[in-house]
């Protein structure tokens, strides 16, 4: 379990550069294939896992649910930046509606963390 600021930042500045690379593309390509919804959900329930895991000082330590909270804010606020960035991209536009499909997959990414966390502390319990 990383308790290093690299080792548990590291991972999230690394998702944020790989969600920034995606929106920076005028083309798609197959992922134009695939609802919207899933795709930002899908990389915003992944960037608050990640911000869980940071928080909560490494997969699998509890997580009190102001720091879920604060992750999910911190991924929303991510998201709002990213369709501004997309705002400057030919091909591309910012979205309201985009930043709701953000949100929606950060709170289910916070929750699915929490709920792994809580599952994985039951499971280790002594009997």
């Amino acid at each position: 379990m990383p308790k290093n600021p690299i080792g548990l930042w590291g991972p999230v500045l690394l998702w944020m550069g790989a969600v920034f690379a995606a929106s920076a593309r005028s083309d798609v390509g197959p992922a134009a294939l695939v609802p919207d919804w899933a795709t930002h959900g899908a990389a915003y329930a992944v960037l608050a896992i990640l911000t869980c895991r940071a928080l909560g000082g490494g997969f699998g330590a509890p997580l009190p649910s102001s720091a879920a909270v604060l992750a999910v804010a911190f991924a929303v606020a991510y998201g709002v930046t990213d369709e501004l960035h997309q705002s400057f991209v030919p091909g591309r536009d910012a979205s309201a509606a985009d930043v709701g499909k953000d949100l929606g997959g950060a709170v289910a990414g916070a929750l699915l963390y929490r709920r792994a966390v809580a599952r994985g502390a039951r499971g280790s319990a002594p009997r």
